[in-house]
């Protein structure tokens, strides 16, 4: 028998339109879908407003008998920010966001080949304190009620908790709808190359149809025998069902169906409200909103940024990617409308290191944390470098969800020696631990969540030995989880809005963008803590108070971000160190004298037309940094800075020329940098941080990661000794066993075997 559910959103929100507005939840404690601290704060300003008073009151007698109507055997699960860090409560208790994901997808549960080696790794997961499992729905939505599919489902949550009885469980649907595709052919994505991969999230259709499909999987979920053990709902769609762009790897353009042209047209009229202003942004003075088209891909071309007269293509990118991020927040409200927002919204999102162009449609990561309905944002560990010996590097901006109250999730889909060979594959149990380590290591610093990950359900984490590492990880998360704001020495910064100006071509990558974001290795082993952000988070209260900001590709810099920088960050003796060229776009012309602004020196745009030359350290500079050449970006022709300010200190010099690629500037309260090439090295920034304040802890090439109190140094394949160096005499202690390795040093030589990966703990001398 199927219980009634009241959703209390709907119930207040009636009421508000009677009398007046209740603020939206932004509390810890909340009341349906309200945080006690927003209604105490309504109710303290409404003391002599009667009828607001009586609507409050009635609103939240509702929402309380609404909830619990709804959490009478339901699960409770929510992510709240305690001591400055997004946290996962489940029934009201602090729980570790540490999780397995199983590869269930799509088969007969009770048919399955692999049955044994599931089986046995949620047993394995669940001995070691490994309690929450993920996994794929079987099958696709229906718009109308699959019974057999949910007995397919039901058999599935049987299974899973057959072999932990206590598990809770996060499904992972995805947003197609059973014969829709066949039913709607016009909404079905349309690319150039004749290709019509799935349906185009621009549809409404294709809205409607998972909304319905949605809403009647969830009603099925809460009237079952398993309401209790599912905590959440991770949403899916796209390529892998990540999100981003179908094929995008195989660079097909843009989608020109119906549904699409329709869409691009109406966030044209929002954006641009007549067609006057429209007309003058694309210097076309005869488009309408009527006949506005989707831009045809243009021909790959060497100059990577849209020029003025191309600005459909910057709004259409724009578009794309705020469609997108539209679409997984609508999906998210329905999930908190059905469960009373008792269940949580995971979603992959915010790969912009990983897909650097904006045609990935996964550059509106901003808005999905300014979103109450999103949870929790998830992408793998970056595969760019994370093969035994290499980095954890992540996909997007982590420290960017957090700073939100978003939970990141790390998908820690390591090719174990379980697995077949294949990019970053560990040859033994001892090389999977190492690597394991370093991810969780990573994770734990940058205040993040995890899953473990049998990519395809074979068995690559059916080991003992892998979980009792596992395990080892577990308890330390629980004894030493941070419980304050991640407060990194280095922020490096990343605009997405930036990125609609990098030209997207038929052959897709150009090099500049990809040189600038894609998998930004070198920051894991710099050897400090470095942190991860959106230009946008400047603005938050809450932005670190870094030593050094980097901007990685702030192009396009508006006033009123200009005066947020001039105001909050150009103070304390900082450092903001400007890669490549920063600020020059300007009503998408190139605006030499604006850049020279925003990075406080003059600049020269460079005669010479074509590749960006390397640059060398000049010899004897004023910060003594070592003679090193930094490499340049060949292919590309891209405007090219030097900087010809008189009063900026220079350090290096563009490769054969006189021309300064590198030059320091000092102002009262802050310094600027300016680097002309667009990837320095690892060894070039730990030559230069303790020039700008920052401690380097390693100087050595293994990655490492630090918030000050913990350590993860993961060797790079090199036995021997390492030395670290702390700012202050400090105790440091082995995080897995609890040893103490030394007690009041300000230097510890610590040794790392070949592909050997190290959890400390640091304690300053006088703090427990």
């Amino acid at each position: 028998m199927k219980r009634l559910i009241i959703d209390p959103a709907m119930i207040c929100t009636a009421v508000r339109r009677m009398f007046t507005t209740v603020p939206a939840r932004s509390g810890a404690i909340l009341i349906g879908s309200h945080s006690w601290q927003s209604v105490e704060k309504y109710r303290k300003t409404q003391r002599n407003n009667r009828p607001a008073l009586l609507a409050l009151r009635l609103g939240l007698l509702l929402s309380l008998v609404a909830t619990v109507s709804v959490s009478r055997g339901s699960a409770d699960a929510r992510v709240r920010m305690v001591h400055g860090r997004p946290q996962l409560f489940i029934n009201g208790k602090r729980t570790p966001p540490l999780m397995l994901f199983v590869n269930t997808d799509g088969v007969n549960i009770s048919r399955r080949r692999n049955l044994r080696e599931v089986a046995d790794e949620i047993k394995l997961a669940s001995a070691n304190g490994i309690r929450i499992v993920s996994f794929p729905m079987p099958g696709k939505l229906s718009v109308t009620p699959l019974r057999s599919q949910y007995r397919k489902l039901d058999r599935l949550f049987a299974f899973i908790l057959k072999n932990d009885p206590k598990a809770y469980l996060i499904p992972r649907v995805w947003c197609g709808v059973q014969g829709f595709r066949r039913a709607y052919p016009a909404q079905q994505i349309s690319y150039a190359n004749g290709s019509h991969p799935m349906s185009s999230l621009a549809s409404d259709r294709w809205y409607t149809a998972v909304k319905k499909g949605l809403i009647d999987l969830i009603r099925h979920i809460n009237a079952s025998r398993f309401a209790g053990r599912v905590i959440g709902y991770h949403l899916t769609h796209g390529n892998t069902g990540e999100w981003f762009t179908p094929d995008y790897w195989q660079h097909p353009g843009f989608d020109y169906s119906a549904p699409n042209r329709l869409g691009f047209a109406r966030w044209l009229e929002r954006h641009y409200h007549t067609a006057a202003a429209l007309r003058a942004a694309w210097h076309d003075p005869t488009v309408t909103f009527q006949t506005v088209a989707i831009p045809p891909a243009g021909p790959a071309a060497a100059y990577p940024f849209y020029r003025p007269n191309e600005r459909r293509y910057v709004d259409y990118l724009r578009y794309q990617n705020d469609m997108t991020a539209r679409r997984v927040e609508q999906l998210a409200a329905v999930v908190k409308r059905q469960t009373a927002g008792h269940s949580l919204v995971i979603t992959f999102f915010g790969y912009d290191f990983e897909t650097p162009t904006p045609e990935s449609a996964n550059h509106a990561l901003g808005r999905l944390l300014r979103d109450p309905n999103v949870d929790g944002i998830a992408s793998p560990v970056s595969y760019g470098d994370r093969q035994p010996g290499g980095s954890p590097a992540f996909m997007g901006p982590v420290d960017s969800a957090t700073l939100h109250g978003k939970l990141w999730i790390l998908e820690d889909d390591t090719r174990t020696f379980l697995a077949p060979r294949n990019t970053g594959h560990c040859a033994n149990l001892s090389q999977t631990v190492a690597v394991h380590d370093r991810n969780f290591g990573q994770m734990m610093i940058h205040r993040l969540g995890t899953w473990w990950m049998d990519l395809f359900g074979t068995g690559w984490l059916n080991n003992a030995g892998i979980w009792k590492d596992i395990g080892r990880l577990r308890a330390a998360y629980t004894r030493y989880a941070p419980k304050a704001q991640f407060e990194p020495n280095v922020a490096v910064i990343y605009d997405t809005r930036s990125s609609y100006y990098a030209r997207v071509g038929e052959r897709g990558f150009l090099p500049l963008l990809p040189a600038l974001v894609s998998h930004p290795i070198q920051f894991f082993h710099c050897g400090t803590s470095v942190g991860f952000y959106l230009l946008s988070d400047i603005q938050e209260p809450n932005f670190p108070n870094a030593k050094v900001i980097i901007f990685l590709n702030a192009w396009r810099v508006n006033a009123a971000t200009r005066r947020v920088i001039r105001r909050k960050l150009e103070r304390n003796g900082r450092t903001l160190i400007w890669i490549y060229g920063d600020g020059f776009i300007r009503n998408g012309k190139v605006d030499t004298a604006a850049a020279g602004r925003l990075i406080g020196m003059r600049l020269r745009l460079r005669a010479a037309a074509g590749n960006l030359a390397a640059s060398e350290i000049t010899a004897g500079n004023a910060l003594h940094l070592p003679a090193e050449d930094i490499a340049g970006l060949k292919g590309a022709d891209a405007p090219s800075w030097m900087v010809a300010d008189p009063a900026a200190i220079p350090l290096a010099r563009y490769r054969n020329t006189q021309e300064v690629s590198i030059a320091l500037q000092r102002f009262q309260g802050y310094q600027s940098l300016f680097i002309g090439d667009p990837r320095p090295s690892a060894a070039f920034w730990r030559a230069l941080f303790p020039h700008l304040g920052v401690p380097v802890y390693l100087d050595t090439n293994d990655a490492f990661q630090t918030d000050g109190r913990l350590m993860m140094i993961s060797s790079d394949g090199v036995a021997g000794p390492r030395l670290l160096t702390l700012p202050r005499r400090s105790a440091i202690y082995d995080i897995l066993n609890g040893k103490k390795l030394a007690a009041n040093v300000r230097h510890y030589r610590l040794r790392l075997g070949r592909y050997q990966t190290r959890l400390l703990r640091v304690v300053p001398a006088g703090r427990k």
